[in-house]
Formats: C-alpha cells, structure tokens, sequence
C-alpha cells in the first residue's frame, strides 16, 4: 500500500521515526529533515535499494517505480520482530533529489531509538554511496 506523506499522521506513540522534506508531512511533526543528494531520483532509489537490502534481515515487500516509493521489512535480531521501513524519493531538479523515511515498529510501544538509528545509519550509508559514485 502507497503510503500519501501529505496525509501522514504519526501515532501519539515513540516506536517510529520520520525524515522529511520541509513542507511533505503538513499533519505531523517529522523527527528530522531529510537531505539533498547530488544524484537524479533514479539513482537515489537505486542507492537506497542498495543499501537497503544490503542490510541484516531486510527485505523488501514493495517497490512501486510509478509513485517512486519502496517498502522493506528488517526483522530484529533476537525475536524477529517486523519493522517497516517506507522511502518516498523526491526529485528536485534533474540532478538533485530528496527522499522521505517512515520507519516504525510494528509490534509494542517503545523501540529504544531503533528506528532513529536505522534511518540515520542508513541515510549514512546512502551519503557515502552517492559520495562515492559522484567521484567515480
């Protein structure tokens, strides 16, 4: 299911995590802004893909091209509890683009900053990448 950013409204609870573009999440308050990579959207998705699943325990569930969004699964470690982790890529110009990350825990209240840390150590890992491609 395509989740619409512009209709996101967290849960009054602390198990997610969203990093978004200024102004894509008008009903909810984002935990983070989201940064400009310099790459074209396609390549951002790519990347992101990447990284993704290069990931322990992730999958991905759902990859729709037309509205430029992916959907993957990391399982925790010891339980394998799902956790869902949804990228919306934005473009901005033919050479820029942005994304945003809804990260959240399926199961219980608190998630102890694990989805936090997984969107800023993947968005890490994506930095780097495009870091790395854009010398190349």
């Amino acid at each position: 299911m395509t989740i619409d950013f512009v209709d996101l409204e967290l849960k009054a609870t602390p198990h997610q995590y969203l990093v978004c573009p200024d102004g894509m999440a008008p009903k909810c308050s984002r935990n983070d802004e989201s940064p400009v990579y310099d790459v074209p959207v396609g390549k951002l998705r790519r990347i992101w893909r990447d990284v993704a699943l290069s990931q322990p325990r992730v999958a991905m569930v759902r990859d729709d091209p037309n509205n430029y969004q992916c959907e993957f699964i990391q399982r925790s470690f010891l339980f394998r509890f799902p956790d869902t982790i949804t990228v919306q890529f934005v473009p901005i110009d033919d050479e820029h683009s942005t994304c945003a990350i809804f990260s959240r825990s399926r199961y219980g209240y608190r998630d102890m900053g694990v989805n936090r840390r997984r969107v800023q150590r993947w968005m890490g890992a994506v930095s780097k990448r495009v870091a790395q491609e854009n010398q190349n």
